[in-house]
């Protein structure tokens, strides 16, 4: 919690004022678990065919790859909007602070709506949240490229690119493979199929489905939070997408 304080005072998130008048405030909480994408909200990324792709070029030029993560990355987003929010829970502040002090946001804030359109506008160029694929054929540009983004935004440098995405990379003489075995590994885990023996055949033949079979599940958002893992690992195993749709 205190990390998170000191990451929103060094970068003037906010400053210290009272509510105006036909004003509203936000409230806060802190989270100790972020999930980007909740509350039907997603920030705009860099689409994974356009990575493939990139892949691709670094395999045929024999470039380097290496992977960054900014820190607190929707926290350096500009705000355009006029927003109030309440002091979060354990904020100190030297000497007497009125009862009704709250925060004018001046960059945005985890939880805040906007954020990720923030962050996104300010820095969108093979971006897929706050994660971050370089490559280029002189380790002298690459690093001269980490100091002045470090410059701008905190890095965090995590070296040859190995698991992005939840895509383990592995790179050798003959290529650039890419698998999602630890994704498949937890799918199964969540599915209870993890000690099951495995199966040569995706779907029955000549399977008719109707809206009459079976007995309604009792919990239906865990089927769909189940095929839309199904979906996404077809980014590895197009051999399953008929399967899945």
């Amino acid at each position: 919690m205190q990390a998170g304080l000191q990451a929103i005072k060094a970068n003037g998130t906010w400053s210290l004022t009272t509510l105006p008048p036909a004003k509203r405030v936000v409230g806060c909480k802190w989270i100790y678990k972020l999930k980007f994408g909740a509350n039907d909200t997603f920030p705009p990324v860099a689409k994974l065919v356009t990575i493939k792709l990139l892949l691709a070029f670094a395999t045929i030029h024999r470039w380097h790859l290496i992977q960054l993560d900014v820190n607190n990355a929707f926290l350096h987003g500009d705000l355009i909007e006029e927003v109030y929010m309440c002091l979060p829970q354990g904020y100190h502040r030297e000497g007497k602070t009125p009862s009704n002090t709250i925060c004018t946001l001046h960059k945005s804030i985890y939880g805040l709506k906007q954020a990720s359109r923030q962050w996104f506008a300010k820095f969108s160029i093979f971006v897929y949240v706050d994660d971050i694929i370089v490559a280029n054929n002189d380790s002298n540009n690459i690093a001269y490229l980490k100091c002045f983004v470090d410059s701008k935004f905190k890095l965090k440098d995590l070296g040859q690119l190995q698991y992005f995405l939840s895509h383990e990379v592995a790179r050798s003489k003959k290529g650039i493979s890419i698998s999602q075995r630890h994704y498949v590994l937890q799918l199964l885990w969540e599915a209870r199929f993890l000690g099951f023996k495995p199966t040569a055949t995706r779907m029955e033949a000549n399977i008719k489905l109707t809206h009459d079979d079976g007995e309604p599940l009792k919990d239906p958002e865990l089927c769909k939070r189940l095929i839309g893992k199904l979906l996404y690992l077809t980014i590895t195993r197009p051999d399953l997408s008929y399967a899945v749709n």
